[in-house]
């Protein structure tokens, strides 16, 4: 198996260099699940999505020649929509959050369920999404407990309906991020949406005054089961809960660790999410999966790392992230139907650009914002028959409509290239992508 750089050490060697003496940052490793600066001791919250899709320049795959390939002639690809456009809550969540009174907010929860259509709630209907429970114990530690979204890629971290700019999360943090269960070929069960059941210590320490800024470092560290237990009946819950502790007393847990280093230009918009900043970030996740496949039930090895950098400053903020993927891959196929399988030595990367334009100059474009992205995902780089690059260009505008509305509008460009030993089935399966259009409305409360 080909093994990817480790970035962990360079990480946890920037906090050996720093000290704290108090604890307040926006980062969106804080902003989840912690309760710094508001005013409400318990606050219910939740949102609603709902999305149109469509790829009017569709059309049916022809002329494929394997055997195994034959059934889907004529069919469309997975990735495309049938019909002139479909309709869908892709999620509707409602939660709550506080403080425990009396404690200063240095005890605060969170917990949430969702419902809608989406990997997530498939097979369950309603599930259990967060559940946790955090206590600042001393300037410069925090420690949650709980099912929580594990610190990896901004994009995957980021409050999906209010921070976003897109309708779907980047191919390659969707591939290479959210673990699926595949069994016989099929997928199985919700997929596992950035979360996990466990420990974590984190918080954000001050290391410099600079110009009415701030320079800090955000730290966390988490030690999980490998999965979270998103069932909201109790007896499945409980049953989830209990496979997955037997699976760490064999394997062991997953250990994911990030660390940010922000310059925050204003230090008075610490507390927000949307605060004009330039940020660095690594992280690192390993673990072990059990990989069913026809002929034997293995554990493997999952590794999961990436860094990323972000400037935001006078209406303009570009993000740039990769995610490099060692074993543990998911290949599903490229029509409905088509079996799909985990590579337990597979190898992947991928990346994106995002800018995003909310002012030119003096001019505000306020309501409106003006996105631009572009990613990429590789898998099997190292073998010429294997290896397909997926490609994506993403244009789009974003409206708010008042408070609690807004409204998401995109057009995506895709390309698949295959390998150069690739089998000609691939370069016509990859020929089938066509543009997706979407329009999203997120409702806020």
């Amino acid at each position: 198996m080909q093994r990817t750089p480790t970035i962990l050490p360079l990480a946890l060697g920037l906090i050996v260099l720093t000290t704290s003496s108090s604890a307040r940052a926006a980062d969106l490793v804080m902003l989840g699940g912690t309760e710094e600066g508001r005013k409400d001791t318990i606050a219910p919250w939740g949102f609603a999505q709902l999305l149109m899709e469509s790829t009017p320049w569709s059309r049916p795959v022809t002329g494929l020649q394997a055997p195994p390939l034959k059934p889907f002639e004529g069919q469309h690809l997975a990735a495309e929509i049938e019909g002139p456009f479909d309709l869908s809550v892709r999620r509707a969540r409602l939660g709550v959050r506080g403080s425990v009174p009396g404690t200063g907010q240095r005890l605060v929860f969170n917990a949430a369920v969702e419902a809608g259509e989406n990997g997530l709630t498939r097979e369950r209907g309603l599930v259990l999404v967060d559940a946790t429970a955090t206590w600042s114990v001393v300037p410069g530690l925090r420690l949650r407990v709980g099912q929580f979204k594990t610190p990896t890629a901004d994009e995957a971290l980021e409050n999906n309906p209010v921070s976003s700019s897109f309708t779907r999360f980047s191919p390659y943090v969707a591939a290479l991020l959210i673990d699926q269960d595949v069994e016989d070929g099929a997928i199985t069960g919700p997929a596992l949406a950035f979360r996990d059941v466990g420990l974590q210590v984190f918080d954000a320490l001050p290391i410099l005054e600079a110009a009415g800024g701030r320079f800090e470092l955000t730290y966390a560290a988490v030690a999980s089961l490998g999965r979270p237990a998103h069932a909201f009946d109790t007896a499945t819950w409980v049953n989830d809960l209990t496979a997955q502790l037997a699976h760490v007393a064999s394997a062991g847990p997953d250990v994911t660790g990030r660390v940010q280093l922000s310059w925050i230009f204003d230090e008075t918009t610490r507390l927000r999410a949307d605060r004009d900043e330039a940020s660095l970030w690594l992280w690192q996740q390993r673990g072990q999966r059990t990989v069913i496949s026809a002929d034997d039930v293995t554990l493997a090895a999952r590794v999961r790392q990436g860094l990323g950098a972000q400037l935001r400053f006078g209406g303009i903020k570009v993000r740039g992230e990769a995610a490099f993927a060692d074993g543990v891959v998911l290949a599903q196929g490229a029509f409905v139907g088509q079996p799909a399988q985990v590579l337990r030595d597979g190898v992947a990367w991928g990346g994106s650009l995002d800018v995003q334009v909310a002012r030119i100059g003096a001019f505000d474009l306020d309501p409106f914002a003006v996105d631009v992205s572009y990613d990429i995902l590789v898998r099997n780089p190292d073998d010429s028959a294997a290896s397909r690059t997926l490609h994506g260009l993403t244009v789009g505008t974003q409206v708010k409509l008042g408070k609690n509305f807004r409204l998401l509008v995109n057009g995506e460009l895709r390309r698949q290239d295959v390998g150069e030993k690739a089998p000609p089935d691939a370069a016509v399966i990859a020929a089938g992508l066509s543009p997706l259009l979407s329009a999203q409305l997120n409702l806020v409360f």
